[in-house]
């Protein structure tokens, strides 16, 4: 195929893929940040550094992540990449895709392995925002997911809370189902909820 053609030539005249640019921005940065799978694949192949951090702290897991591209996002968590940054500014990204309603922005989050019960530094969850700001599509994703309704921030709110105090009845119903469904499928699976008896 052209690419892996191109970058044979390159590789034979000894350009270093992992060679950043004026950004500190290597070539799997910037596959990464264009959802370019094939050129992904291949940087991952001769093994470009998953771990090299640009200018802005971002390293090509988190590129592919902010560009909604999940099939990069999978490739290069497989390779080794991590999301690494402090957890309070992951929770107010994900606050912010709740907001929006961004459901595949959460959804390449989770498939970069981040838990999206992290809050931003009100102590908020997603969950309190996509209630807050009437995203019910988003309520019914992060349920799933498992997030708490009853979690509190450093305002004393819970979603249910806002949820009721807004009187947004049909998402305090999916979120009532929601947990409903938890206790079901705990009372069906009492042994992966059962505390180990102390000895």
């Amino acid at each position: 195929m052209l690419l892996e053609q191109y970058s044979r030539s390159y590789k034979e005249a000894g350009v270093n893929f992992s060679n950043p640019d004026y950004n500190l921005r290597t070539a799997l940065h910037v596959a990464a940040s264009n959802g370019n799978l094939e050129a992904v694949r291949y940087l991952l192949g001769i093994g470009v550094n998953v771990h090299a951090k640009d200018l802005f702290g971002y390293n090509p897991l988190l590129c592919a992540v902010k560009a909604k591209a999940r099939k990069c996002v999978e490739e290069i968590r497989q390779a080794g990449g991590i999301i690494d940054i402090p957890q309070f500014k992951l929770g107010v990204d994900l606050c912010l895709a709740a907001a929006h309603g961004d459901i595949e922005q959460l959804r390449c989050w989770a498939a970069a392995g981040s838990e999206l019960i992290e809050t931003d530094y009100d102590k908020r969850t997603a969950l309190h925002v996509a209630v807050t700001h009437y995203q019910i599509e988003t309520v019914k994703y992060l349920m799933e997911h498992g997030l708490d309704p009853e979690v509190v921030d450093d305002f004393g709110t819970t979603p249910m809370s806002e949820a009721k105090r807004k009187n947004f009845k049909d998402i305090i119903d999916v979120m009532n189902a929601a947990m409903e469904k938890r206790r079901e499928s705990a009372n069906a699976n009492p042994e992966v909820f059962k505390m180990e008896e102390p000895k």
